[in-house]
């Protein structure tokens, strides 16, 4: 086999077949969107695991992995494959197809989910033109956090992450079963911790490794404890919290909608309004008026 071309989807590599147009690297794992330039037929492979969700006009993949028959897939948006990190597979593509790309590394995987397999990742097998309505939702998700990264939204990406890797294990690998663990929640002192921890840390960018450690449990755990405990997933509540807190801003003292904006972490005056506006059905603006 001739040498494979392996593409570091964390970095911005212009050699390459894959042209980055954006890039949100967080927390071990990198999302981005990637024009990728025709190629006649060659090696090429991942430093990540790598998940490839086309975009654009449909167009024919060659695929064929290390000793097995080469295979013809017409690739249409929405269909994706899965590339583990160890998995060279030969490519041939006429096209110039777009495509978002989700790239975790080992330390994210064992950290987000590596907990539910006793710290033994499953084997994934080198996957083309999957259809899977589940993963496209979460890859979607993932995908508009690069046009809205906030400490709101940083939270939802690190929770999107951690059940993009869950559900790619539980679907697609050799079979090995996820540990069961218990249905219940956060216990009594872990929940005030935890209720604490984000009422102090409203103005940071808090993600889900923060709060699971503040918990003294794996991402992946938490994530179940907690909306067991508190009936939603934590970015959400995290969410609600800042809102909370910004009708207090907003009813006491003299501070500009922007600068309680940007103090609990939203981009800008407008991200504010609109977080605002989805949570309380009004703006920003017209609760102060309402109510002073």
């Amino acid at each position: 086999m001739q040498k494979a071309v392996l593409i570091d989807y964390t970095t911005d590599d212009r050699r390459s077949v894959a042209v980055a147009e954006t890039r949100l690297a967080r927390n071990g794992f990198c999302i981005s969107r990637y024009n990728f330039q025709p190629n006649s037929g060659s090696w090429m492979g991942a430093a990540q695991l790598t998940v490839v969700m086309h975009e654009t006009a449909p167009f024919e993949l060659g695929w064929r992995l290390p000793g097995e028959r080469p295979m013809r897939h017409a690739v249409t948006a929405g269909l994706f494959h899965i590339q583990p990190s160890d998995q060279p597979v030969f490519l041939d593509w006429r096209e110039t197809p777009g495509a978002v790309t989700v790239a975790m590394t080992t330390a994210f995987l064992q950290k987000a989910v590596g907990e539910a397999f006793d710290g033994r990742l499953p084997n994934l097998r080198a996957q083309a033109a999957i259809q899977d309505r589940a993963a496209r939702e979460i890859i979607a998700t993932l995908r508009n956090g690069l046009n809205d990264i906030t400490s709101c939204s940083g939270l939802l990406l690190d929770h999107a992450g951690a059940m993009l890797a869950l559900h790619l294990f539980r679907r697609y690998s050799d079979g090995r079963p996820i540990r069961s663990w218990m249905n219940g929640g956060l216990g009594a002192s872990r929940r005030r911790r935890i209720m604490d921890y984000i009422d102090d840390h409203l103005e940071d960018e808090l993600s889900l490794a923060d709060l699971a450690t503040q918990a003294g449990l794996s991402p992946h755990h938490f994530g179940k404890a907690f909306k067991a405990s508190f009936g939603q997933p934590p970015w959400r509540y995290v969410n609600e919290r800042r809102i909370l807190r910004a009708k207090e801003m907003l009813l006491n003292g003299g501070r500009s909608i922007t600068e309680i904006a940007l103090s609990l972490g939203f981009a800008s005056h407008s991200h504010f309004t609109d977080a605002f506006r989805k949570t309380t059905g009004t703006t920003p603006s017209r609760f102060r008026q309402d109510y002073l």
